[in-house]
């Protein structure tokens, strides 16, 4: 696994074609997830904890690693639906599920800071490799469907993010 994921950090191309092709690849896709969902919920908590104290930052920290999961998902069928749907790609959700866990790897390095912000931006750049490669796309369809998904995405995420932060607030009022 550690091994597929170096190569998709290496933005190998045959790796995001060998994963698409092969279901088997399900399990180790979603503990990809896990570790970077576990990882963002630690360093989510610890620095929340510093940052906020109590059950504000624990909330908000354990948000972090939730919304991994939850984007994951969430992007994974908006990017399914742009692509077969606006696009006309060839994949199931299953392929773009694989491509797009392999895309988050760099985000193993998420718990330091200025690192975290450059693995989350490459991430991106993964992603596009996997969409493209996913639904057999040109590099336009494949940069407007990742776009637009991500988009999407991102204002779905800040919606609940806002939430989760009034939640957190409330908490915090009521426990002191």
């Amino acid at each position: 696994m550690v091994d597929r994921m170096l190569r998709a950090v290496k933005a190998d191309v045959s790796l995001y074609e060998e994963v698409e092709a092969n279901p088997t690849y399900n399990q180790e896709a979603l503990t990809i997830v896990g570790i970077i969902a576990i990882i963002s919920a630690v360093a989510g908590v610890g620095l929340q904890v510093i940052l906020r104290g109590g059950t504000t930052g624990i909330i908000t920290g354990i948000w972090s690693g939730v919304s991994v999961f939850i984007g994951y998902y969430v992007w994974s069928y908006l990017t399914f639906f742009v692509g077969t749907r606006m696009f006309n790609g060839t994949a199931d959700v299953g392929e773009l599920q694989r491509t797009l866990a392999y895309s988050m790897s760099p985000q193993v390095l998420s718990f330091i800071p200025i690192v975290g912000i450059i693995a989350s931006i490459y991430s991106l750049y993964l992603g596009f490799i996997a969409v493209r490669q996913a639904l057999d796309f040109d590099n336009q369809k494949a940069l407007m469907t990742a776009g637009i998904a991500w988009l999407i995405w991102f204002v779905i995420s800040l919606a609940i993010g806002g939430v989760i932060a009034a939640l957190a607030i409330g908490a915090s009022a009521v426990t002191g």
